[in-house]
């Protein structure tokens, strides 16, 4: 056999060359403008999300059905992308998504004014739902506004704000899809945190006022909003609340409204009825605090002002909002917190001289008394609890003190971190407790804020403490727990001489 050199190989035939249709360039003077819509025409609302090419969480769509149609509410539902080659979609564009088709409807990428430069639907903003912290970097997308965010994730964040502003509220919706994530790291490290779940507004126009609130389920598609129960097929009120965290009390830099409108009669505590009640830093110590106890302006301002400056009096007031906070029908737990353990860093100080503090030398040495006693017979002073109970000559059975690093899990969150205490002797911040990996419900910043399953409470007391100089993030928050351990934040706005936290 011989080979033929000169053998010319046969034609190939070459594919089209593709013709790429991209601009060689662009820009913009005003950049990306949301195609706005504006939500006006109902009171109440209920937003969540959904995934591309996954499949309803049916009996939660009911139930949010149900919500609508008991409240005469609009269910809104964005949606994100994620996987977009993962199923029969003829492109990696959004042209072969599809959304299941009980969600027609209910559907909006639109960004929409829920109230005008106050509140904000961001239906525009497709967010991954692997992504760990969903509303990093959004704090100025929609100005001073609040805003809403469609994710898997439930996360909450507050913005500071200048102070006479309110605080700026940033929320995501959890999302009324299944899981459905690629297994990689990313999808496998966020398929924990996804959250059946949607956000409950209520708007009064008139007022101006709004109130946001998270409602979750599980696989049976029920959920709890404040007293009612919502499923499938319809609801049941007058349910109890199983805890409420207060915004730290601080009952001498207490706010009246506010205060009376937790735990006066017929405010929140007897509206929801809850088992337990946590009250974080209810001592404030304002008359030798820590904060400005060596500041001489400070003290020559108590001494100048009457009923100021005594650390008994001090006492009786925290003592007083235990009184009005007492209920048959719910048990409370006092946290141990940084603001009480004022107290015995004040007792305990090498520099403090009585002798030089006449209006608290009796209750210094008083106090101290009933230290070193309990020292001497190697029990523990309990400080907190003595000067609350024993020396107000008060017994308060109904209230449990707890220490710092004692546990109390209820509905199986932990209730007994304040949150001034971090990790391995660090400060306290709500994102490296989740590390602790478990859900926990904290206090301790003023600032209302959801990370993964670690809540923190706002403050009960006044927004403007003297040393919170400048702009804040503080709010009148507090945390809702209900017997399935699924949990709320709630946030009283104030209006006139009362303070609401509904319609």
């Amino acid at each position: 056999m011989t080979i033929q050199e000169n053998a010319t190989p046969e034609k190939i035939d070459k594919k089209p060359e593709k013709i790429d249709n991209r601009p060689v360039a662009s820009g913009s003077f005003v950049g990306m403008e949301a195609d706005k819509r504006h939500l006006t025409d109902f009171d109440r609302y209920v937003f969540t999300s959904a995934q591309n090419n996954t499949h309803v969480h049916t009996d939660f769509l009911k139930s949010l059905e149900t919500y609508c149609e008991h409240n005469k509410a609009q269910l809104i539902i964005g949606k994100f992308t994620y996987n977009k080659n993962g199923f029969q979609n003829d492109t990696k564009s959004d042209r072969g998504l599809h959304y299941d088709k009980l969600l027609s409807g209910y559907l909006s990428d639109k960004q929409g004014d829920i109230i005008p430069n106050d509140l904000v639907w961001c239906g525009d903003l497709n967010i991954l739902p692997t992504a760990k912290y969903p509303l990093s970097g959004l704090e100025q997308y929609t100005g001073k506004a609040s805003m809403i965010v469609p994710h898997a994730k439930i996360a909450l964040e507050s913005v500071p704000t200048a102070k006479y502003d309110r605080t700026k509220i940033m929320y995501t919706t959890g999302t009324v899809t299944l899981r459905n994530y690629i297994a990689k790291k990313a999808g496998q490290s966020a398929e924990p945190f996804h959250s059946f779940g949607a956000l409950v507004v209520e708007v009064c126009r008139d007022s101006g006022l709004w109130f946001a609130r998270q409602v979750e389920t599980d696989e049976s598609g029920i959920f709890q909003d404040l007293d009612t129960v919502y499923y499938p097929n319809g609801a049941t009120d007058s349910a109890r609340i199983e805890a409420i965290n207060w915004g730290d009390i601080h009952s001498e830099k207490s706010d009246p409204v506010i205060l009376d409108s937790c735990f006066g009669e017929g405010g929140i505590l007897d509206q929801l009825s809850p088992r337990f009640a946590l009250y974080h830093d209810l001592f404030d110590m304002e008359a030798r605090n820590h904060h400005n106890r060596k500041s001489g302006h400070f003290l020559a301002f108590q001494h100048n002002t009457i009923g100021a400056g005594s650390v008994k009096e001090d006492i009786k007031t925290a003592g007083s909002v235990l009184d009005l906070a007492d209920r048959a029908f719910c048990h409370g737990y006092i946290v141990e917190s940084n603001h009480d353990l004022a107290l015995e860093s004040w007792l305990d100080s090498n520099e403090y001289d009585f002798k030089k503090d006449p209006i608290n030398a009796v209750c210094y040495l008083d106090l101290n008394a009933h230290i070193y006693r309990s020292i001497n017979k190697g029990k523990d002073p309990e400080t907190l609890k003595f000067s609350l109970t024993g020396y107000l000559k008060k017994t308060r059975d109904n209230f449990t003190f707890l220490k710092t690093d004692q546990s109390l899990v209820i509905a199986g969150i932990e209730m007994a971190m304040h949150g001034h205490n971090g990790v391995n002797g660090s400060r306290g911040n709500p994102k490296t407790f989740r590390k602790l990996n478990m859900p926990i419900n904290t206090g301790h910043t003023h600032t209302c804020s959801i990370h993964g399953s670690v809540y923190t409470a706002g403050v009960t007391g006044s927004l403007d403490m003297g040393y919170n100089v400048g702009g804040s993030s503080w709010s009148h928050s507090h945390i809702v727990t209900y017997a399935n351990g699924k949990r709320a934040i709630i946030t009283q706005r104030k209006i006139g001489s009362s303070a609401l936290f509904r319609l």
